[in-house]
């Protein structure tokens, strides 16, 4: 879904970790709408992707 939000859209929020603990991000689709995603991968998957970084 983000990447096909992002190929005409554009990222308003880049996609990082939030201060509430999941992944978050805000992308507005090539129609003018607004996206906010969020999803959290329970705790040690995330701070494996932060390890990514």
């Amino acid at each position: 879904m983000y990447l096909r939000l992002t190929t005409d859209g554009q990222i308003v929020t880049p996609l990082a970790v939030a201060d509430f603990g999941g992944w978050y991000e805000q992308v507005r689709d090539p129609f003018g709408i607004l996206f906010a995603l969020s999803f959290s991968e329970e705790g040690r998957e995330s701070e494996t992707l932060l390890e990514r970084e």
